[in-house]
């Protein structure tokens, strides 16, 4: 008759029990390391895609146009050029406190698009200030208040705005803007930068752009409070 020792037995049970503490560690650590990793990879994934998202709001470049629709009219038409590279999709404007929610993609370089005319409930000699908002989470600012009075929308101001794209090929360096007109201004400005010029008279505008003592750019506007209160030249 066969029979087993104890101390057999014993070895039998501590592998046995090895084994199965082993199987069980496994059972608990790999899907645990599996999960891990995969919020590792899902963090990564969220890293970049905010980065991305960054890099994209910081790209955009949009210029709004805003003017009333006619005389005594509450309504303001508001239209935007976008100047930049990426197309950008406008989600809301506002016009002070006022809230418009809108869904309109703008397409780079397409010109001037129109979002629309909204009724403002205007408040009498008060400014408003009007923007819009991308789905990045870009704001935009129309640089002009505009205010409410007995003859409709007007601004009390008129602006010229100079961004210098193309003049001068591929090359640097620094150009110079003279305004002439009901008013003057001066400014150096290099390639790409935003040079803004504000009078308090409205009438004809000369913009010229020199390099050196050569004549780059010359252009025409008639400036007014109610119609054209700004000028935007892109040379």
């Amino acid at each position: 008759m066969r029979t087993t020792s104890s101390s057999f037995r014993r070895g039998t049970s501590t592998v046995m029990g090895t084994l199965i503490f082993v199987g069980i560690i496994f059972t608990a650590f790999i899907p645990m390391l599996f999960v891990m990793r995969q919020a590792d990879t899902l963090h990564e994934m969220r890293k970049f895609e905010l980065a991305r998202l960054d890099e994209e709001r910081d790209a955009e470049n949009l210029y709004i146009y805003v003017r009333g629709t006619g005389s005594g009219s509450s309504y303001l038409t508001v239209e935007v050029e976008n100047k930049g590279y990426l197309s950008s999709k406008v989600v809301s404007l506002w016009i002070n406190d006022e809230f418009f929610e809108l869904n309109q993609m703008i397409s780079p370089m397409s010109g001037v698009e129109d979002l629309g005319s909204f009724d403002v409930s205007g408040l009498l000699d008060f400014d408003y200030i009007i923007m819009v908002t991308t789905d990045r989470g870009k704001i935009f600012v129309f640089d002009i208040p505009l205010t409410w009075t007995l003859n409709g929308w007007e601004s009390t101001i008129v602006s010229i705005e100079v961004v210098i794209e193309k003049l001068g090929g591929p090359q640097s360096g620094m150009f110079k803007i003279f305004i002439t007109g009901m008013e003057e201004g001066y400014a150096s400005a290099q390639k790409n930068e935003l040079t803004c010029f504000t009078f308090t008279k409205e009438g004809p505008y000369k913009v010229e752009i020199f390099r050196g003592g050569q004549s780059l750019y010359i252009g025409n506007k008639i400036l007014d409070f109610v119609n054209i209160p700004l000028w935007r030249v892109f040379a």
